[in-house]
């Protein structure tokens, strides 16, 4: 019998955040805002070419909400993503019924601060469902056996004639497909030593 997933793959959307805070120093607020663009067209150029979709929103802006919006409508989606870097504040420009508690941005840590304490899934008033999950400092994914685990990177689907087929974990084996798509510069070596450190 198939899986859930099987049957409804989940679509994975990347919205980068970057907590720029409300400071009284035009100044610095402008130079994070100016650095958070450069670090967005970094990741859009890595992850757009491997089959994400890649929005850039800025609370402060409005900018992009409105597409945001239209990924959401009718669907049911978890907003993960490290702590305090904005996932709740984007959410309340998504839908102001939802009044989520939002924290500033730390004086003494320079990050954002850790407010949502449980994951709760909210319906959208333009249609579907949201889930705010707590921040995460560090990522790992115990439940993944490491055969399983390049599944979960779509960039090495076209990638699949390995010396030892489906069983290539894609670290030190010989004649692998997936490696030689990094030496060529066909999947981003970004995302092989993300997929690596996972491993």
């Amino acid at each position: 019998m198939p899986s859930l997933f099987e049957q409804n793959p989940p679509q994975i959307m990347m919205c980068i955040l970057q907590k720029a805070g409300h400071s009284s120093d035009g100044y610095e607020r402008d130079r994070k805002l100016r650095n958070g663009k450069i670090i967005f067209e970094k990741i859009k150029n890595i992850y757009e070419p491997c089959g994400y979709k890649v929005i850039g929103v800025s609370n402060l802006e409005n900018k992009n909400i409105d597409k945001v919006k239209e990924e959401l409508k009718d669907n049911t989606v978890v907003f993960a993503g490290p702590s305090g870097v904005g996932k709740s504040s984007l959410l309340n420009q998504i839908d102001s019924n939802f009044q989520l508690k939002t924290g500033d941005v730390s004086d003494k840590i320079k990050r954002g601060k850790h407010t949502t304490r449980h994951a709760e899934l909210f319906e959208l008033k333009f249609g579907g469902m949201v889930a705010d999950t707590p921040g995460f400092s560090s990522l790992t994914l115990d439940d993944i056996e490491d055969i399983d685990l390049k599944d979960y990177f779509i960039e090495f689907e076209d990638y699949d004639d390995c010396k030892f087929g489906s069983r290539c974990i894609h670290q030190n084996e010989p004649n692998c497909a997936v490696k030689e798509a990094v030496e060529n510069g066909e999947i981003p070596k970004e995302r092989y030593e993300s997929y690596i450190q996972l491993l």
